[in-house]
């Protein structure tokens, strides 16, 4: 399997399985690379260890959650994107937000309430926008491995 079939086949299966436990033998034993081999191409790749990088596609699927459904709580959000405790999500939320899933949520939530007659659709706005963006730069970083 070359390095991008290998890269390819490992983003697809935390794709499928962000939700559960996802390992660095999980995914060797998916794409036939080593760990070694794989911790290299996601840092060459992307500048992050592989578990980085599955925490980070998991606190998207979260922004998105926390965007789309206001009503779960943070916590059902941390267990339906894989994270084994809401105080793990938290401290990695935190990391790369830069706020907590709470305040994000609250955030969001306040910016929707100003503007009543349009409440839900400048938030779906936004958050499709930010999908889109995010799509583009793993198309464009995907060509250019």
């Amino acid at each position: 399997m070359t390095t991008i079939n290998a890269l390819d086949c490992a983003l697809t299966y935390i794709e499928k399985h962000y939700m559960e436990e996802v390992t660095l033998d999980d995914l060797m034993r998916v794409t036939g690379v080593s760990k070694y081999s794989l911790t290299r191409l996601f840092k060459k790749h992307f500048q992050l260890p592989p578990q980085r990088w599955i925490w980070s596609f998991r606190i998207f699927v979260a922004k998105n959650a926390l965007s789309y459904w206001p009503e779960l709580t943070c916590q059902d959000v941390a267990f339906a994107c894989g994270f084994e405790t809401p105080a793990h999500f938290s401290r990695v939320f935190r990391s790369m937000v830069g706020e907590t899933p709470q305040s994000y949520k609250k955030r969001l939530a306040s910016r929707c309430d100003e503007n009543n007659f349009v409440q839900g659709n400048l938030c779906a706005l936004a958050v499709m926008a930010e999908r889109a963006f995010l799509n583009y730069e793993q198309i464009v970083s995907r060509e250019s491995i």
